[in-house]
């Protein structure tokens, strides 16, 4: 399970992170004055293995487009539905697997 944080914004280092304490991005340094020097000096970044994902603001609401994806696929198996209707519900399933993602899929439905 994942939390989303309203109105947090992506720390740009670990220093600057609230959940610092939590992670092992810091282990590496030995003293907190170490974590300053690296700070001031423009060294310490985000780590790669960073759980944090930015998600870009203004943005739609965060659906669960799999779920969509699926209702769709089955209407338009739909014997009586018209074959342009069935088009349309097809080009609609390609436009929701091509559109960007700012949250991955996580476990299993």
């Amino acid at each position: 399970m994942s939390v989303l944080i309203k109105n947090m914004a992506l720390p740009r280092n670990c220093a600057e992170c609230r959940l610092c304490d939590t992670c092992e991005c810091l282990r590496d340094f030995r003293t907190y004055e170490e974590v300053l020097d690296a700070v001031e000096d423009g060294d310490l970044t985000r780590d790669q293995n960073c759980p944090l994902v930015e998600i870009p603001v203004p943005h739609g609401n965060l659906i669960d487009a799999d779920e969509v994806t699926r209702w769709m696929q089955r209407s338009s198996e739909n014997p009586y539905l018209m074959w342009s209707e069935a088009k349309v519900y097809r080009n609609i399933i390609i436009e929701i697997k091509n559109a960007r993602t700012f949250v991955e899929a996580e476990g299993k439905l």
